[in-house]
């Protein structure tokens, strides 16, 4: 509806932008959904290359999470953390911040996952651990404070308001389905059970942070499920890489037989995506 008729009242100047781009070309708003799928499929082979992990089984864990909760979820807010991809991954620090101001344009919400990459990426290149829990602390309790003062804050966003005051499940009620702490606090024991495998790189490292922070962000987030599972969602939209680098680690620094033993994991943290509660209903909706 947006496409047709009131695309100018999208808040996203961005987003506007790219839909006056397809309108003006003449294609309808499937035409825009392919291309939105293409950038978000380019974004995820250049992070692939950039953290040197499988394509395939990247691809494979994208499709069976990230695009289902997130993507499918809200349109804008999947093509702006491509862009933001484009720009962890670019070579340059002006080609980045390009990147990031192209995101936060589509969608204001990029901006909560810049933030939390650049800061969880200058954390882990401070050379005291100590120093980098602290800090990991820090922030932790300044996210805790802006979950609490949420509602004084909804000023930011003009949506802010409405999503508080709509109390239906999924929107300004409280969390009530915790699965997706279960699975990132699941990624979190492994990270730290098997933490000599990938430790010694600054960049998961950063990646372990953003679990952690996203974690947080979740539990102080939960007295309204929108803001708790949109944003957190977003906070955490890198962590198949984590989880593939740590899978990578244990098959090259092991014998044939644990890596076997990673891939069956990999098998069986698929398979429990496919079949996690709500599953087959969502993905029913994206083939119809």
């Amino acid at each position: 509806h947006a496409f047709d008729y009131d695309y100018e009242l999208i808040p996203d100047i961005g987003f506007q932008v790219i839909i006056k781009f397809f309108k003006s070309l003449g294609l309808p708003f499937t035409g825009m959904i392919l291309a939105i799928g293409a950038v978000n499929y380019f974004a995820v082979l250049l992070l692939a290359r950039h953290y040197s992990v499988s394509i395939g089984l990247l691809v494979i864990l994208w499709f069976l999470h990230i695009v289902v909760v997130r993507d499918f979820a809200n349109l804008r807010s999947s093509l702006a953390i491509s862009i933001a991809i484009f720009g962890i991954t670019a070579t340059s620090k002006k080609r980045t911040l390009g990147f990031y101001v192209g995101c936060i344009s589509v969608h204001m919400s990029a901006a909560v996952f810049v933030l939390v990459y650049e800061a969880c990426k200058m954390v882990s290149k401070i050379r005291s651990v100590r120093c980098q829990w602290i800090l990991i602390l820090i922030g932790s309790a300044i996210i805790t404070s802006i979950g609490l003062m949420l509602p004084q804050l909804s000023f930011l966003d003009q949506r802010n308001e409405l999503y508080l005051n709509l109390h239906e499940d999924g929107y300004g009620n409280e969390v009530d389905s915790f699965g997706l702490l279960a699975l990132h606090g699941l990624i979190v024991v492994l990270s730290i059970a098997f933490y000599r495998f990938w430790w010694g790189d600054q960049r998961l490292r950063a990646l372990f942070y953003m679990e952690l922070v996203g974690i947080v962000s979740f539990i102080s987030l939960s007295g309204h499920a929108i803001f708790a599972f949109r944003l957190t969602n977003l906070i955490l939209s890198l962590y198949p890489v984590l989880l593939l680098s740590i899978v990578k680690g244990i098959g090259l620094k092991r014998n044939r037989y644990v890596g076997l033993m990673s891939i069956l994991f990999l098998w069986l943290f698929s398979l429990a995506l496919i079949l996690r509660p709500g599953s087959s209903e969502i993905l029913n909706r994206i083939l119809l």
